[in-house]
């Protein structure tokens, strides 16, 4: 068993926020790439040290993603791939109503991913709602360039989220940035 500030996890390898969908994998019309590692049995969540969700948010979002055109939504790099999914999620209270039942005997790991794009406070809510199930973390995303999240880049309504935030969370809170999240960054440190 590992401590990472907290979270007892067991090791350092974390499945990052959307492979796994919420817990299940994919279907094969859904996320081709996903189906093939989680559907045929190469990614295990339960064997990582977390197993992040796809974000969540208070209302359900389409987002970006199609079936019939998967490359819409993908970008090969030099060293890696890209995505821009927008979010495309169930919303909070189906995923507690729905689809957490179906793992939460299974995995011991599970970390929502959650994130709002205009008011902050929403943020706050859908805490208050993981707070009645029994999840590992819970991760913050803040950072995704492919959704407008309005309040990004306002130093001083970050710091007070993230105040209000660990104040109410039953659970430890993870923070997604990306390399040039500056203002991120500093309402953190």
């Amino acid at each position: 068993m590992i401590d990472i500030n907290g979270i007892k996890v067991k090791n350092p390898f974390f499945i990052a926020s959307g492979p796994i969908k919420y817990g299940r994998g994919y279907k094969i019309y859904e996320n081709p790439i996903s189906f093939m590692l989680y559907g045929l049995d190469y990614i295990k969540p339960e064997l990582f040290g977390g197993a992040i969700t796809k974000t969540l948010t208070l209302a359900p979002r389409r987002g970006h993603y199609r079936w019939y055109a998967p490359w819409q939504v993908l970008k090969k790099l030099d060293d890696g791939w890209a995505n821009r999914f927008g979010w495309n999620n169930c919303g909070i209270d189906y995923f507690i109503r729905h689809e957490y039942p179906k793992v939460k005997n299974r995995l011991d790991n599970l970390i929502p991913s959650i994130g709002a794009t205009k008011q902050p406070e929403e943020i706050l809510e859908i805490i208050k709602k993981l707070n009645l199930i029994k999840v590992l973390a819970i991760e913050l995303n803040i950072s995704c360039p492919h959704v407008d999240i309005t309040f990004r880049n306002d130093r001083k309504k970050l710091r007070e989220l993230f105040i209000e935030a660990v104040k109410l969370s039953h659970y430890p809170l993870l923070v997604k940035i990306g390399p040039e999240d500056d203002a991120i960054i500093k309402a953190i440190i």
